[in-house]
């Protein structure tokens, strides 16, 4: 059987599976690195999201898992896409999430990631002690001026672990939370190691590590302390 042929059955046999029990879900796509679900949608579809590729629909996402596997017609799907579920129901039974797709394989269900905040990009200005050139410990001078370059990207933003101390060492002092971003690839800019970071709960954060890949990108992040 020609390979292409039996991509669109298995497309079709998941967009028949998803009418039957999906979601109903918005479709859209990143063209700038402003707000990418704020736009229209491109399109509108029935999903299935579960925890196991073979969809046996018996548990709930558990706390702090983020990846999650996606039955839908694939074929206009691309990596970074964002998929919002019950965006027009407002029940309390129906959950409203927001996932990005991670990986989009043919005659496969979709690797996509749950997100749980939205974050906005702030490149450095000019710091308070004007002597000090380069970036600065997340403890450091706090910033006189600097330029959003994303904003509302809807994230995967979980706790890792305690970071380092702060450089003063006071006995008082507690090692700043580290944590794990997850996000598409933003069009349009690269993010970098230094880049600030602020959430919708408006905590401020530093990148201090950058992981590129086809599936997204990763990134390390440390809280600031005030």
């Amino acid at each position: 059987m020609d390979i292409f042929r039996l991509q669109n059955r298995i497309a079709l046999g998941f967009q028949k599976a998803s009418q039957s029990c999906g979601v109903p879900t918005l479709h859209y796509r990143s063209l700038s690195s402003q707000s990418p679900v704020d736009r229209n949608p491109i399109d509108d579809f029935f999903c299935i999201f579960d925890d196991v590729p073979n969809f046996s629909v018996k548990t709930p996402a558990p706390w702090g898992h983020t990846f999650r596997y996606a039955a839908l017609d694939n074929s206009n799907i691309l990596p970074g896409d964002y998929l919002v579920t019950n965006s027009v129901l407002a029940t309390e039974n129906c959950l409203q999430d927001t996932y990005f797709v991670c990986r989009c394989e043919p005659a496969r269900a979709l690797l996509v990631t749950l997100t749980n905040a939205t974050i906005s990009l702030w490149r450095c200005g000019s710091f308070t002690n004007e002597n000090t050139v380069g970036l600065q410990a997340p403890q450091g001078p706090v910033l006189s001026a600097y330029t959003m370059i994303a904003e509302n990207w809807p994230v995967s933003l979980l706790a890792k672990h305690s970071g380092k101390p702060p450089a003063a060492r006071l006995p008082t002092d507690v090692p700043a939370q580290a944590y794990s971003l997850l996000m598409p690839n933003i069009p349009t800019i690269e993010v970098k190691i230094g880049l600030r970071v602020i959430d919708n709960f408006n905590s401020s954060y530093h990148i201090s590590g950058v992981e590129r890949s086809p599936y997204g990108l990763r990134a390390d992040l440390e809280i600031d302390q005030l």
